[in-house]
């Protein structure tokens, strides 16, 4: 099973450094103050390039400094460099346009569904992917739990785990987790047992 994980706690990045890396049509993320950040006033993703994931993945970060309708923070899973992936994000609020599952094409991004769920600074957003296009399911989670799937998604079937900031405005993202959930289960014949006569 692949996992991986970043606490942040280290000198500031400008950008976040490697293994993290942009992707087409969003900004970078930088490290300020021991956790990442978006870099400007639009949509800011970090791809973590490294390591050979499966198409199941679960994806977390620690939620901070939200502000409705201005600062937002999310994870990512299926990510490519160039654009095509998936995310969760949230303001804190719930409601259209502050809680959601969206997709991105290229940099340009769809949602697939809103969440009348609200977040605190220091709840857990994550993102649980499973499935190949067109029955992708994803799940979004608060705190490990799932409170909102949209299902039969068309899009990428394989790619990195990534974050999302909306913002610069103060830190966004601690806490980063993610986990490869593909492993294939082995399966044995069962014995047979031979009786001479």
């Amino acid at each position: 099973m692949t996992t991986a994980s970043d606490n942040f706690n280290r000198a500031n990045e400008t950008p976040l450094a490697s293994p993290w890396t942009t992707t087409t049509g969003f900004s970078q993320m930088n490290l300020v103050s021991n956790a990442a950040e978006g870099s400007s006033s639009a949509d800011s993703i970090a791809v973590y390039n490294s390591l050979t994931w499966g198409p199941n993945q679960t994806v977390s970060v620690v939620v901070g400094n939200l502000s409705t309708n201005n600062n937002y923070s999310g994870a990512g899973a299926r990510w490519d460099t160039s654009g095509n992936g998936f995310f969760v994000w949230t303001d804190g609020t719930g409601g259209a346009g502050h809680c959601g599952i969206s997709s991105s094409a290229g940099g340009s991004e769809t949602v697939l569904a809103n969440s009348s769920t609200t977040f605190a600074n220091g709840d857990t957003i994550g993102i649980d992917i499973s499935g190949t296009s067109p029955n992708i399911t994803i799940n979004l989670q608060k705190n490990g739990t799932t409170v909102t799937t949209v299902s039969s998604v068309s899009g990428n079937n394989n790619g990195q785990p990534a974050m999302y900031a909306y913002n610069n405005i103060g830190p966004n993202n601690d806490n980063f987790n993610a986990t490869d959930n593909s492993g294939a289960s082995a399966t044995y014949p069962v014995p047979q047992m031979i009786f001479a006569c």
